[in-house]
């Protein structure tokens, strides 16, 4: 049931099998206590194997199925939102949507990481925060799976108070967070029985429902754009499933969904979390998720580079994974040696989860080293921290700069920002670039496209959930048109189709 432990045939051989031990002699280790090492072990091993059998027998099934008709498979789990919800539903996201084609999240109200709740609290008092967790799990799973696209069931269950305008928003901090396919969900004929009050928002007798297409070729425009450019970030940041199941004690179970989190040992993990994600996103610090399974099977590049099966990190941030994989500490080791930035926030890993042995003493010798560090256990210092090592491809300053969220994708010799305003106010803020080369400003609504003033940053005027792609790269080519400099504020000088 997903209200208690899962079971299926077979999982205690297997779990014998495996770990040379016998879970019904430990069964009261899935329950507590929290800090024993040995009952930890067990709880990461029971849900290792459990999130391996799932992904495995059912998605891994769905897939060969698909792939044998030519189908793609796509769909979301539950519970994407916090720590407690992905343990006690399917042991780990990672292992079961690296089998899908085209992984997806579940994202309805129209929510959002910096607006939640508007019009309608569809979610409860969750934090907002955790739509953060949502979006960048699933896109390190795309990223790391080596897919494309990823899907959002999405703008579902909305108020009557809902616009295209509202949704325009949405669509901006979804997109800039990695999804590329939208399913509309929710597109009722009638507004009977529960509609009316439970998913009204949206139906064919809106005013504005004339003016859907135009919408929706601006999500389109976009979100192709998006699939085709490849994403790229400097910064890793470690996702603690290790941590995350060591903490899984019986606080955990039979929980209602959709709550913030239970009063338990995963809470402090999970709201540190929540604050990094919010603060590398409002600082535009650009970072994928980065899973054990896959930081163990990393090298290392020339330069300190962390190289993975699809990507490379010139950082990487290790938040409070007090248990790890012996494989997992051996590369964050090397990688550290060969000159790569290592910020540990929070607490420190403390015990290698086979043997139990303390990894106290070697992390001491770690942080002897140039490049690795550890601060306290916020956003800011690990901000702080990274800046140091790092320079931002893209910096926004000015009285409602923490207010904008932006994705990074490469394209041809392009570096391609996409910067929205998340506020439902106008704004004027100062555009930095860290990288070489001459800037052009794309509005994606009207694809008009201005080249602002050359310097060290320019002033860009933002309307309220208003977004405009940055081109940047020498010799730039927009269809045949010449973007030509103009004195003051920049003017349109082309329309590109």
């Amino acid at each position: 049931t997903w209200l208690g432990l899962p079971y299926a045939e077979g999982l205690l051989e297997d779990f014998s099998g495996r770990y040379g031990y016998d879970l019904v002699e430990r069964m009261g280790d899935l329950f507590g206590p929290v800090d024993e090492p040995a009952a930890q072990r067990t709880r990461v091993h029971f849900y290792r194997l459990l999130a391996e059998r799932f992904g495995q027998s059912y998605a891994g099934g769905q897939r060969a199925w698909c792939d044998a008709h030519s189908v793609a498979l796509t769909g979301h789990c539950l519970g994407e939102e916090a720590f407690y919800t992905q343990v006690r539903m399917g042991g780990d996201l990672w292992e079961v949507m690296k089998h899908f084609t085209i992984p997806g999240i579940d994202m309805l109200s129209n929510a959002d990481g910096f607006t939640y709740p508007h019009g309608t609290a569809f979610y409860g008092d969750i934090d907002r925060r955790a739509f953060h967790l949502t979006c960048k799990l699933v896109h390190g799973i795309v990223r790391h799976s080596g897919g494309r696209e990823m899907l959002s069931e999405a703008y579902g269950v909305c108020d009557w108070g809902l616009n295209l305008q509202r949704q325009k928003c949405g669509f901006n901090y979804q997109v800039a967070l990695g999804v590329t396919l939208f399913n509309d969900n929710s597109l009722i004929t009638s507004v009977a029985d529960f509609r009316k009050y439970v998913i009204g928002g949206k139906h064919f007798t809106q005013p504005w429902w004339q003016h859907y297409g135009n919408y929706a070729e601006y999500n389109a425009r976009l979100a192709a754009f998006h699939a085709e450019a490849e994403p790229h970030c400097d910064v890793g940041v470690l996702y603690p499933r290790s941590t995350m199941w060591a903490l899984a004690d019986q606080a955990a179970l039979g929980v209602s969904w959709l709550i913030n989190a239970p009063a338990g040992p995963q809470s402090a993990l999970q709201f540190q979390i929540y604050e990094l994600l919010d603060e590398l996103i409002r600082e535009q610090w650009h970072f994928d998720l980065l899973f054990e399974p896959v930081l163990e099977q990393a090298k290392v590049g020339e330069g300190g580079s962390l190289v993975t099966e699809y990507t490379q990190y010139r950082a990487l941030v290790v938040p409070s994974a007090t248990m790890l994989p012996r494989a997992c500490f051996e590369q964050i080791k090397v990688f550290a040696q060969a000159g790569g930035t290592v910020v540990f926030t929070g607490d420190l890993p403390k015990t290698e989860v086979e043997s139990l042995a303390g990894l106290a003493a070697e992390v001491e010798q770690l942080l002897e080293l140039p490049t690795v560090s550890h601060v306290e256990g916020s956003g800011a210092a690990v901000r702080g921290e990274l800046a140091r090592y790092i320079r931002r491809p893209l910096t926004i300053e000015g009285e409602g700069a923490r207010e904008f969220v932006s994705s990074w994708r490469r394209i041809a010799n392009l570096d391609a920002f996409y910067v929205a305003n998340m506020a439902q106010s106008p704004v004027d803020v100062t555009i930095g670039m860290g990288i070489e080369g001459s800037v052009t400003v794309l509005a994606p609504d009207t694809m008009e496209c201005y080249r602002p003033p050359v310097g060290d940053g320019f002033s860009w005027h933002f309307e309220p959930w208003q977004g405009y792609l940055l081109l940047v790269g020498e010799g730039l080519d927009v269809g045949e048109a010449v973007l030509e400099e103009v004195d003051g504020r920049p003017e349109p000088v082309v329309m590109v189709h």
